[in-house]
């Protein structure tokens, strides 16, 4: 999981998750699944990848906690991290604007692509 293509994509939603991960794949990168917030702890402990598509409503561990816990141990990760979510009221907490981009739900598939180049440059 270090070769420079993983993406990971950390959303609850089943059918949203699979549609973020065939954009992902659509565009050149292989996507990693995490369904809930503690998996994509664990995972983003154990490998580097070269963007993170966040939702922030998560079980186990919100998204919130994640940017939290890399803003104090790995904050260069967080120029990598579109955090895309239906809350948009959460947007305005400060953790949230660490993150290099945001995409409101619903979304349209361009914005996610367009995230996804932004936080892979």
């Amino acid at each position: 999981m270090q070769n420079g293509r993983d993406v990971l994509v950390v959303e609850d939603d089943g059918p949203t998750r699979s549609l973020l991960v065939a954009i992902v794949h659509r565009n050149g990168y292989r996507p990693v699944e995490a369904k809930d917030g503690r998996s994509a702890f664990v995972l983003l402990e154990a490998a580097k990848f070269r963007a993170v598509l966040l939702d922030l409503l998560l079980p186990e561990m919100s998204g919130l906690d994640i940017l939290c816990h890399l803003i104090a141990t790995n904050p260069e990760m967080l120029t990598r991290i579109a955090v895309i979510t239906a809350a948009l009221e959460l947007t305005r907490r400060a953790e949230v604007k660490r993150a290099r981009t945001v995409v409101g739900k619903p979304f349209e598939v361009q914005d996610v692509e367009r995230a996804l180049r932004l936080c892979c440059e």
